[in-house]
């Protein structure tokens, strides 16, 4: 038993650490920002009500992604509708 106290006493640590890390993550769950997936998705389907679609390149360049990203997020905003 006494050589095992700090074996037990780390594992009860790393509880009480993520139980700290675990109850953060739900109080600020609510409060977070749509992911840039969504921001962009959005801004493509206004550009297209609007009569002035972006293109890839565009969309890419204004969000600082790659044009095979901006690509995808066009296409799953076409088979959305």
């Amino acid at each position: 038993m006494v050589a095992a106290w700090l074996a037990i006493a780390l594992v009860g640590c790393y509880e009480m650490f993520m139980w700290l890390v675990r109850s953060n993550s739900r109080e600020y769950a609510d409060h977070r920002e749509p992911d840039l997936d969504q921001l962009a998705s959005i801004a493509y389907q206004e550009s297209v009500e609007a009569g002035e679609r972006l293109s890839e390149r565009k969309l890419a360049e204004r969000f600082g992604r790659s044009r095979r990203w901006a690509r995808r997020i066009i296409k799953d905003s076409k088979t959305e509708k």
